[in-house]
């Protein structure tokens, strides 16, 4: 049972009362582990009660023309699209002994519950942030990967900063403003404003480039900076780059609700059964978690070669040179 045997006289010698004086086992757990939850808490989540969900979006508007009297006025259109949501199964298998249910001192069916909506919340931002399309995310394009498939020139990405260099000691104040500087006013007017990334990008970029700004005081440096730059949230994610790469997206800023859905399906779901004739023989309980989400990411901007072309949209990234 895991009781270390002792060889002394008295409390730590089994032979002489040593086994009267067992150890003591906490029923609480250590359990250190990252936050997600990022994408969610900040994208527009749509509830869903069908498994697809269409919302119109206006695409382009009306032109106002100067005309003369008595001429004929020039007609312009407004054009709107769908952008829809089509929920997606996700699963989490597991099993335990019913002996180990029994004879643990934690609760190992609630633990294994909180084990699965962890799981789901870092699908979630992983999804969000990262998917590229592929079956491991079920066809879903995160924000970094759809800002980048607008074009494999980077400069022609209306939303796209490219930093001075590949990597993230060779970013710059000037890199960080020209990112700011993208974000159209219909998104920075929302108040929803937020900057998007690792700790280690926060510590290693955004926190050396406002140190090195100068007039920082002692105060300051002991008791930090909050998480915040140029007066902006910033949420810290996992999903996130943790270290430097050439032509990665680092650093998003914008309004995440503006830019992409998260529709919620069902929430989480949890059932538990030994039916199956092998585990019911061995004495297995199964556990199954269930959810259906999809995430739309539909406005990025656009790319374009002509820069007075190029429109951004609501979130914008930086990333790093490619070499």
């Amino acid at each position: 049972h895991g009781i270390a045997i002792e060889r002394a006289h008295g409390g730590g010698q089994n032979s002489l009362g040593g086994f009267l004086v067992p150890d003591e086992f906490d029923a609480t757990m250590i359990d250190l582990r990252v936050e997600y939850g990022v994408f969610r808490r900040n994208a527009n989540v749509v509830p869903m009660s069908s498994d697809t969900k269409s919302r119109p979006r206006r695409t382009g508007g009306l032109t106002a023309y100067g005309r003369s009297s008595g001429t004929a006025t020039t007609e312009s259109t407004k054009s709107w699209d769908n952008v829809t949501l089509v929920a997606k199964l996700w699963s989490v298998l597991t099993k335990y002994e019913n002996e180990l249910s029994e004879d643990a001192v934690i609760n190992i069916g609630d633990d294994l519950v909180s084990e699965i909506a962890y799981a789901f919340a870092a699908k979630e931002d992983d999804c969000g942030f990262n998917g590229d399309g592929t079956d491991t995310y079920e066809g879903i394009v995160g924000v970094r990967n759809k800002l980048l498939n607008l074009s494999a020139t980077r400069a022609n990405i209306a939303g796209a900063q490219v930093a001075t260099g590949n990597l993230w000691s060779e970013i710059v104040l000037g890199d960080i403003q020209a990112l700011v500087g993208k974000l159209p006013q219909f998104a920075r007017r929302t108040g929803g404003v937020k900057f998007y990334c690792s700790n280690e990008f926060y510590a290693t970029v955004l926190m050396r480039l406002a140190q090195a700004v100068g007039g920082v005081t002692a105060t300051e440096i002991a008791n930090g900076f909050g998480p915040s730059f140029f007066g902006v949230p910033v949420e810290i994610t996992e999903a996130m780059p943790h270290t430097e790469a050439n032509d990665v997206i680092c650093l998003l800023y914008g309004n995440l609700a503006q830019a992409a859905m998260l529709g919620d399906r069902k929430g989480t779901s949890i059932a538990m059964t030994d039916s199956d004739s092998t585990d019911f023989a061995k004495g297995i309980m199964a556990i199954r978690g269930d959810t259906r989400f999809d995430i739309n990411v539909h406005d990025v901007g656009n790319a374009h070669a002509t820069a007075t072309s190029r429109t951004p949209g609501p979130i914008v990234g930086l990333l790093t040179a490619a070499s």
